[in-house]
């Protein structure tokens, strides 16, 4: 699908330089949704998405999120890649290495993601490039926090960390 998929988006005009692409609630395949980013990446040098929001989809294999984050230009504003459908082993840290480089980033919610359990500790390394970070959605997402506090920038405004199964035990 991926061929054909961007020789369509390349028929079509683009009047605008960047784009909000809300592909949430719509129970997408990861597949699909790699090619329809990559679909943009590759449109013209004139297309670049500003927002990307895949939430409550189903994206199951681990190599999807790396062609979803690899088509992402560093200059993106806004990801929201909450409460996928996934595997129940989770995914691997490594699928997501990449958000590191999305340099530009303001809003990033991974809400509900299952990573592996032996990765679990390391979004804190994802964070340390991510200087623009106003807004941090880590909700029911199990990571070691203080990784997470160590990488936060003075330029956050919001970290949400509701539900945490931290917090949960201080309420047993």
């Amino acid at each position: 699908m991926g061929n054909k998929t961007n020789n369509l988006l390349t028929k079509y005009r683009f009047p605008n330089k960047t784009y909000d692409l809300d592909l949430s609630n719509k129970n997408i395949n990861g597949s699909v949704i790699a090619d329809i980013v990559e679909a943009f990446q590759n449109a013209s040098a004139r297309v670049s998405l500003r927002s990307l929001n895949i939430a409550h989809n189903i994206i199951t294999n681990s190599s999807d999120i790396e062609r979803i984050l690899a088509a992402l230009p560093s200059s993106i504003t806004n990801l929201n890649m909450s409460y996928v459908d996934h595997t129940d082993n989770g995914f691997s840290i490594n699928s997501f290495s990449r958000l590191g480089y999305l340099t530009g980033l303001q809003s990033l919610d991974v809400s509900r993601i299952a990573f592996s359990s032996y990765h679990n500790n390391v979004i804190g390394q994802i964070l340390q490039n991510l200087f623009q970070l106003r807004e941090l959605r880590l909700r029911w997402l199990y990571t070691n926090l203080t990784q997470v506090a160590q990488a936060l920038k003075p330029s956050l405004q919001l970290l949400d960390l509701s539900c945490h199964p931290s917090f949960n035990a201080l309420n047993d």
